[in-house]
């Protein structure tokens, strides 16, 4: 039924253009509700294991670097992933895929680290340069690849060094 200024009616009793603008507004809206329902309704997340490691920097640990875990195969389903951490005052870093620390995928990854040294500044302490090798910034080029596998991944320790 539809409401008329007079009190209600059945589509029956329109006219039979208003018919149909109150049949394809309804369409519409099912059609819309439908496209929604599938942009959000399955969960393409791959399952995730946590992951933990520490980078060191000659031999000490490096505080706020960031850390990227780049897959060598890219996943068979879901969307592109990009692992990721940033180690604390003791160089340790938890990796997150979805969620804070809920760990990466399994599979191998090449891992990319940067440290961009903080600089004074006339507005203060802001990011300086990447000051470790630009080979550690790259996927391509990183000889520092790990293997997550299924269940909680405790990483060896990560040594870098700075520019050469």
């Amino acid at each position: 039924m539809v409401k008329s200024i007079s009190g209600w009616r059945s589509l029956g009793e329109l006219p039979c253009g208003s018919r149909w603008k109150v049949f394809g507004h309804a369409m519409l809206a099912g059609c819309v509700i439908a496209f929604l329902a599938g942009c959000g309704g399955g969960d393409a997340r791959l399952p995730v294991h946590p992951v933990e490691g520490v980078i060191t920097r000659g031999g000490k640990p490096l505080a706020n670097a960031l850390v990227a875990l780049h897959p060598k195969v890219k996943p068979a389903k879901g969307d592109s992933i990009a692992p990721n951490g940033q180690t604390d005052e003791n160089g340790v870093f938890k990796v997150s895929t979805y969620d804070a620390n809920d760990g990466a995928p399994e599979g191998e990854y090449a891992v990319t680290v940067q440290y961009y040294q903080p600089v004074k500044t006339a507005n203060g302490i802001e990011p300086g340069p990447n000051v470790l090798s630009p080979k550690l910034a790259d996927a391509a080029p990183t000889d520092i690849t790990v293997k997550i596998v299924a269940g909680p991944n405790k990483l060896a320790a990560i040594e870098v060094a700075g520019k050469k």
